[in-house]
């Protein structure tokens, strides 16, 4: 592993190294984003973001991603879905530094915004999208934890967001955030109005958050779009790497 770039802001260290192919982003020792061109589809948990956008009758055309870290994520919506326009909002002004230079997320179809998430909502409120990834997060002792709080009326004011058939998905912590959070959500009522999915990777305490007015169904993966790599996303479904369900009550 090779050290690309290092930098120290206060009390916060960055780091971007790349293995092989793959380009990864650290700060504060956590990792927040790796990218391999070459393997789009790697089995990390940023993968799960998009189980839920590949068996709709939409196409994507606009995207909301809530913490852009070093932008992994952007390359991935890009690479399925290149027609799509992305807005990234991140506070933290390094993250946008590294995903232009050293992960090549372009201002041809993305837009990093330097803000903080629930101010840029509020000042934005016309902006509909198809879909909306809540991924804020520090970490604080080399853990990772949310940076706003999943509380129901968080979520509800992201579903505002999403256009007809958009999709919202959030990145909890942890099953215990999740079951909080579900509570809420089921009291309520947004699970009557809001079909749910729940994404897990095998060697992560996450539980990815999939919330749409369409149906999400477990047979996600057309296996014949954009050159295999679905097929990469059913071969780490099979083998248990990733897992994806309907969430009922």
């Amino acid at each position: 592993m090779a050290v690309l770039w290092k930098k120290t802001k206060g009390e916060t260290r960055y780091k971007v190294t790349n293995a092989g192919n793959a380009i990864r982003l650290y700060r504060n020792k956590v990792l927040h984003s790796q990218w391999n061109a070459s393997k789009p589809v790697s089995g990390k948990l940023w993968d799960l973001f998009l189980l839920s956008c590949f068996n709709s009758d939409k196409p994507l055309n606009k995207v909301l991603v809530l913490g852009a870290g070093g932008g992994a994520i952007i390359n991935l919506i890009h690479y399925f879905f290149p027609q799509c326009q992305i807005d990234a909002i991140d506070l933290d002004d390094t993250h946008l530094y590294v995903a232009r230079k050293f992960f090549k997320v372009s201002k041809k179809y993305c837009l990093l915004i330097h803000a903080d998430a629930k101010s840029w909502l509020a000042n934005n409120q016309d902006k509909k999208y198809d879909l909306i990834i809540d991924d804020v997060f520090f970490e604080a002792n080399s853990i990772p934890y949310r940076s706003i709080q999943a509380q129901v009326h968080w979520v509800i004011s992201l579903l505002e967001r999403l256009n007809k058939k958009g999709v919202l998905v959030i990145n909890y912590a942890d099953k215990k955030e999740w079951a909080d959070s579900r509570k809420q959500l089921i009291q309520k009522g947004v699970t009557d109005k809001y079909q749910i999915a729940v994404a897990t990777h095998y060697n992560c305490e996450n539980k990815i958050i999939h919330l749409s007015k369409k149906k999400l169904s477990s047979n996600v993966i057309k296996a014949d779009q954009n050159s295999g790599a679905t097929r990469e996303y059913m071969r780490y479904i099979n083998n248990g790497t990733i897992a994806y369900r309907k969430f009922k009550k």
